[in-house]
């Protein structure tokens, strides 16, 4: 039992988990070769999945990869992430906050269309100063994007808004919406 993957020519792309998981680390590399990708699918619908610990290697993650994985608590990107597929992680209902790195360039349709259980607005920190125009249009129910200048981190690591009140982040998010 353990990761499934598969090459591609920039190099390997996990597939999915042959068994039940609950905490998942990905390595950087498998016999020596990267791990640059979680492919499409590859944990959709994988209820037991808690928390994901990607290696900075990974640059691409796919179409639906984390899609209706209800049980995920945390989610950290990975420093060098540049494409999030579409749907990738919608409905992912326990994630709190997400932070989405500096070095992303591509974000898909509905990527991080949230649910909640608890009635509460998800928080989205990104690490730029405003929203990129090729990224796809978002759900955006249940979220608040709120920008690099405006947050920082607590003393345990968690991002924290600055001096962005609800009203404020509202109003940024119905003007950056993409359609």
């Amino acid at each position: 039992m353990g990761l499934k993957y598969k090459e591609t020519k920039e190099g390997l792309a996990i597939t999915g988990y042959d068994g039940k998981i609950i905490d998942l680390v990905i390595p950087d590399a498998i016999d020596g070769i990267p791990v640059v990708a979680i492919d499409d699918r590859a944990f959709e619908y994988c209820h037991s999945l808690k928390s994901i610990k990607f290696p900075n290697s990974i640059t691409k993650i796919g179409n639906y990869a984390f899609f209706f994985c209800l049980g995920l608590e945390e989610i950290k990107l990975p420093r060098n992430l540049k494409s999030i597929g579409d749907y990738a992680f919608m409905n992912v209902s326990k994630v709190k906050y997400i932070v989405i790195p500096k070095s992303v360039e591509d974000v898909g349709i509905d990527s991080f269309a949230f649910g909640s259980h608890d009635g509460r607005k998800k928080k989205i920190f990104l690490e730029r100063k405003r929203v990129p125009k090729n990224w796809k249009s978002w759900h955006f129910d249940n979220v608040f994007i709120y920008l690099k200048n405006r947050w920082e981190y607590d003393e345990n690591g968690i991002p924290v808004v600055r001096w962005m009140n609800e009203e404020e982040a509202y109003s940024f998010l119905e003007e950056n919406k993409r359609l």
